[in-house]
């Protein structure tokens, strides 16, 4: 046993025999630490044994067994030397910290706390097994752990935490402490795992009846309360809860006697106990978290009647590179490929990604995708999704990424509004240029569906779904497709690094009916509830059902359904209650104004009533979650049935990028942190 570890073992039983004093300087930081005090030879034996006879639930152990011995005298003595010098301890794990980053291996896991933790590699040895290590101190608070947690966690590096603390809190180690201030240490402590692309494990207090040290404390009813607490907050930040309380207490009040020598701390058998559950938790929290961080929906060929003279769908062969502006960054990447029901042979060659400027790559970053283990793939279920396998590639939040696909047969894909573009290379296999020569560039629907990053850190994934003012028909830079990039733009420069936005709009959606893709009801949940992460999404749609609503078009013999407001709010509702289903914030877009459309019939001033009774039901309903109001951020203050004019790219109803970014701007991220 280290004699660091029996220091801090014997200073949890010192604080049950007297009160622990106040520091008497500022804590410092972790390079200011001093060496730790060393005990005597015959100290370090006799604590040995203590700790030992702790955890044996046959050896009548009790705290007065060792009261007035020589060496719990030395023990306090240097408990009351470091408190002045070294008030978080932050020598107890300083040597076997620089051992850990000698090896250049990070650990798995982390165990932070007190007591508690400390005596826990003692009673379960088999849980701190390779990769698993203890930062517990004896008699510690949450505001000691928090000076020391970037030295004993965060530079170390590890894949997840385990936070246990509370009973010294309430025990008042370090004076008195409100409920309060322990939310916000232990808040603290997760932040900065979290910015650091550490997981995180939330433990309950264990449970104690009262503490030998502070007779007048009372506990149980605290103890419960916070509990009640962390357990809402770890699924509040997407941490692991782990209830030990439950697992150690037979009455819902006190620790079990059969797990305890003294009511708090527990016996091997206790911490036996605890061993599944802890394992699973570091387990959850460890796994991959993947989440989408770019998307573009998978559409269908627009119609003969509606295309434009000439307009046919694009035909892609031989190197064909995206470029694509991701909100959130990771340390692994995957994509999906998705050609969409019109396409039932994809014949990929071979494919790469990479980090890019939006024109050329860094050959430094390429990586050669694989599918399910295999360089390339000949078919596929049309409109199913191609999983790529996951490569490593550090991707910085709103990167650029270039993906390059081989296609040594033709394929034609469908046609999409002029943001959403594609660089094709004629010949050989060339998915590894650092830049293409000799491309055309061709506007169309990316076989390109998602990409996927893993990223413990993002705990909001937002999709913003819509038409062609999500998707961002009148954006001048394909990198900013509409308002969500501009979205997301602006909370990166908030520091809001752990939110994903993915774009799931397609130009000329509707919300009722299958016209250029599937209608919003019918592909809502394969572009929103299957989203890897995915927390809420942002309803943009219908415009183009009102404007096509009675409209003789496309060929058509018989004119579209008429629709009434009560069609609409039926069609909201639906995806209200799916979202909610899945636990999904389900939050509502008014429609932007779209008077002077040129199209005819599309934008009336009938219609335009309508839209205004959609809108005060998207405000005022309560339906939604909650609701950003697009039509009040572009609409013209003069005359608000039109788009205002330094908003408008110039068909009264797509704005210019200028209006997308006001879009954002209207945007309240308090809704999102």
């Amino acid at each position: 046993m280290k004699p660091a570890f029996l220091l801090s073992a014997v200073l949890a039983l010192a604080a049950c025999t007297s009160s622990p004093e106040a520091p008497s300087a500022a804590p410092q930081r972790a390079a200011d630490a001093p060496a730790c005090t060393q005990l005597s030879a015959e100290t370090t034996a006799f604590m040995a044994g203590v700790v030992e006879r702790m955890m044996d639930p046959d050896s009548g152990f009790t705290h007065q067994s060792i009261f007035g011995s020589p060496a719990l005298k030395e023990v306090q003595a240097a408990n009351s030397a470091r408190l002045r010098t070294d008030w978080a301890n932050l020598c107890h794990y300083k040597e076997d910290n620089a051992r850990v980053l000698a090896s250049g291996t990070p650990p798995k896991a982390v165990f932070m706390g007190d007591s508690i933790t400390e005596f826990w590699s003692a009673g379960d040895p088999a849980l701190f097994g390779p990769g698993i290590l203890n930062r517990g101190i004896s008699g510690q608070t949450t505001a000691q752990m928090l000076v020391r947690f970037p030295a004993d966690v965060v530079a170390l590096r590890p894949d997840v935490v385990h936070i246990m603390a509370g009973t010294n809190d309430l025990a008042e180690n370090t004076g008195p402490v409100s409920d309060e201030t322990y939310k916000n240490q232990i808040r603290a402590m997760v932040t900065l795992a979290r910015e650091n692309g550490i997981a995180v494990v939330l433990a309950s207090i264990p449970p104690a009846e009262k503490f030998g040290w502070r007779p007048d404390a009372q506990p149980p009813v605290r103890i419960a309360a916070l509990n009640t607490w962390l357990e809402s907050y770890a699924a509040q930040t997407g941490s692991v809860y782990v209830d030990y309380h439950s697992l150690l207490s037979d009455d819902g009040t006190r620790m079990s006697p059969a797990y305890t020598p003294d009511g708090v701390h527990p016996n091997r058998p206790g911490y036996l106990a605890l061993h599944e559950a802890a394992a699973k938790a570091i387990a959850a929290a460890s796994s991959d978290k993947w989440v989408a961080t770019w998307a573009s929906s998978v559409s269908s060929g627009i119609p003969t009647g509606p295309s434009p003279s000439g307009r046919k769908p694009p035909v892609l062969e031989g190197t064909v590179r995206y470029f694509m502006r991701v909100s959130a960054g990771g340390e692994r990447v995957r994509i999906v490929l998705n050609g969409g029901p019109s396409i039932s042979r994809l014949p990929i060659g071979g494919a790469t990604i990479a980090l890019s400027d939006g024109e050329t790559i860094d050959p430094a970053t390429v990586r050669t995708l694989t599918f399910s283990g295999r360089p390339d793939w000949l078919s596929l279920s049309a409109g199913a999704p191609i999983l790529s396998d996951p490569v490593d590639l550090k991707v910085p939040d709103g990167a650029i990424l270039a993906v390059s696909l081989y296609l040594p047969e033709s394929v034609a894909v469908p046609n999409a509004d002029p943001q959403l573009v594609v660089h094709v290379s004629p010949g050989d296999d060339r998915t590894g240029a650092e830049r293409l020569e000799g491309t055309t560039r061709l506007v169309a629907r990316p076989l390109v569906t998602a990409i996927h990053t893993d990223n413990p850190r993002v705990d909001r994934v937002i999709v913003a779904f819509g038409d062609s003012i999500t998707d961002g028909m009148g954006s001048r830079d394909p990198m900013m497709r509409g308002w969500p990039d501009f979205l997301a733009e602006r909370m990166r420069a908030e520091g809001m690094t752990n939110v994903a936005i993915v774009n799931q709009g397609i130009g000329g959606n509707r919300l009722l009916q299958d016209s250029v893709g599937p209608s919003a009801l019918s592909r809502f949940d394969r572009e929103v509830l299957s989203i890897p992460g995915v927390t809420d999404v942002i309803i943009l749609e219908g415009i183009n059902d009102l404007g096509l609503s009675g409209l003789t078009v496309f060929g058509r013999t018989e004119p579209f359904p008429t629709l009434t407001v009560d069609d609409f709010i039926a069609a909201y509702t639906q995806l209200i209650d799916r979202a909610h289903s899945k636990g999904i914030r389900a939050i509502g877009a008014t429609l932007t104004p779209d008077l002077g459309s040129p199209f005819p019939g599309y934008a009336t001033e009938e219609k335009d009533v309508i839209r205004n009774q959609i809108n005060d039901w998207i405000r005022t309903s309560g339906a939604f979650d909650a609701v950003i109001d697009f039509d009040a951020a572009v609409r013209d203050p003069e005359a608000p049935q039109y788009l205002w004019e330094k908003y408008d790219m110039g068909d009264k109803l797509h704005p210019s990028d200028t209006g997308y970014k006001a879009m954002a701007d209207s945007i309240d991220i308090d809704l999102f942190r």
